[in-house]
Formats: C-alpha cells, sequence, structure tokens
C-alpha cells in the first residue's frame, strides 16, 4: 500500500474506469447506454487538450465521466487499440496495478482481474471484469470500440476466491463499467473518447471519489496514446 497523494490516488480510477457476465446484464447494459447517450454531459475542465465532461447516472451513487480529445494522423489508431486491449500489459502502462490478468478469452474479448495498490489510508482494490471489442462500431467504418463491465455475483468464483486470498484486505470494486472509443476524423486524425463510471467501494467518501475521477480520466487517454507511440 502506498502514500496517500493527489495522483496516486487518481491512478486508482484511472485503472478502474482500465479494462461481467458472460453476456451484458440489465443493469450493465443500462449503464451502459447512459454512457452512451450524448444528453446531460457536462463540460468541467480542459486538461491538456483533453475535454473532459461528467453527468449524473440517476438511480445510482456513482457519475460518469468523459474524455475526448482529438489526435493528428500521426497517431496509429491500430497501434493504440492494441495497447487498449492487451489487458496483460497494462501493469506497464499503470504502475499502481499490481497485477492485470486475462483469466480466458469470450467472445472478442476476455474475462479479466486486476488488482491496484490503493493509496494508503485506502485499501487495496480488484476487480473481475469483461470486456468486448467492436470494429465498425455504430455502423460507422473505422470506429474501433473496447467496452467492459465488472463481473459479480457467481461469476468467476475461483479467481474471486484466489484474490481473496492472495489480498485478503483488498476491497472488490463493485461495479466499474465503460469503453473506450476510436474515431476516424475526415483530416485523418483520431478522436479518441474515454467514457467511465465506477464505484470503488469500501470507505472511499464520494467527494473524493468525483474530485480525482476527472483527472483520471484525461490521465487514462495520455497515458494510452503515450504507450502506443513507443
Amino acid at each position: 500500500m502506498t502514500l496517500l497523494t493527489t495522483s496516486s490516488l487518481a491512478a486508482l480510477w484511472l485503472a478502474v474506469a482500465p479494462t461481467a457476465h458472460a453476456s451484458p446484464t440489465p443493469q450493465s447494459a443500462a449503464l451502459h447506454a447512459k454512457l452512451a447517450s450524448e444528453a446531460d454531459w457536462q463540460h468541467v475542465r480542459t486538461d491538456n487538450g483533453v475535454q473532459v465532461y461528467k453527468k449524473d447516472v440517476p438511480g445510482t451513487n456513482m457519475m460518469a465521466w468523459k474524455g475526448e480529445k482529438d489526435f493528428p494522423a500521426a497517431i496509429d489508431k491500430a497501434r493504440l487499440f492494441a495497447v487498449i486491449t492487451d489487458t496483460n500489459n497494462h501493469t506497464h502502462i499503470s504502475p499502481g496495478l499490481l497485477e492485470s490478468t486475462i483469466i480466458h478469452p469470450v467472445g472478442t474479448g476476455a474475462l479479466y482481474y486486476q488488482v491496484m495498490d490503493a493509496p494508503r489510508p485506502i485499501a487495496d482494490r480488484y476487480w473481475i471484469a469483461q470486456s468486448a471489442s467492436i470494429q465498425d462500431a455504430d455502423g460507422h467504418p473505422g470506429h474501433l470500440r473496447r467496452t467492459w463491465s465488472s463481473v459479480g455475483g457467481d461469476a468467476a468464483q475461483a479467481t474471486r476466491a484466489m484474490l481473496q486470498e492472495r489480498y485478503p484486505d483488498a476491497v472488490e470494486v463493485p461495479e466499474t463499467h465503460g469503453r473506450w472509443d476510436l474515431i476516424p476524423l475526415d483530416d485523418g486524425g483520431l478522436r479518441v473518447v474515454y467514457r467511465t463510471l465506477v464505484d470503488p467501494g469500501g470507505a472511499v467518501p464520494q467527494s473524493i471519489a468525483n474530485s480525482v475521477a476527472g483527472r483520471g480520466v484525461s490521465e487514462n487517454i495520455e497515458k494510452m496514446v503515450a504507450a502506443s507511440t513507443r
């Protein structure tokens, strides 16, 4: 466990809100629909060119966050998407991740788990999620999308038991949902959009969660793009 700093706390949301069930649940489908909707987003700030937005999600204690930035043609869309979907390599992009491991492939994505070394005094966090990749999203040629939703209930019981034994003081993140969209632009550039909502669980005041989530969104975009250019 690390000492509590603003940047290390932001890293918790950066990774929770990187990388479900065998098929989407009604709850996760509804939350993804709210994330996808362009309605009700409020512009919060601009961080290093990333436009950061937020909106309330009625019926939950979570706030949705969105980051958006246009990049020049020099950014390789396929390479960036490969970085985003390379779950096993995410520990090299987000140093606060203790583990990031694919359990097994599922359809176009994977069932995976991640463990975050949270800043003190917050307990470490782990989550199990299922991802999916979509080509030509929404019928738009070249539009790439990566989605994820957390696993709950009886899913991945063996993995959950292993994590509880390996990290007995850690708290499972009860809800994490989100998506990446890589959208080609007419001038050859690339629009990167990252949306997420997360309930970190445990004793994390919502005010703290909200104060760092926006920063985590912009940092996540910048780190993924930087990793794709190395």
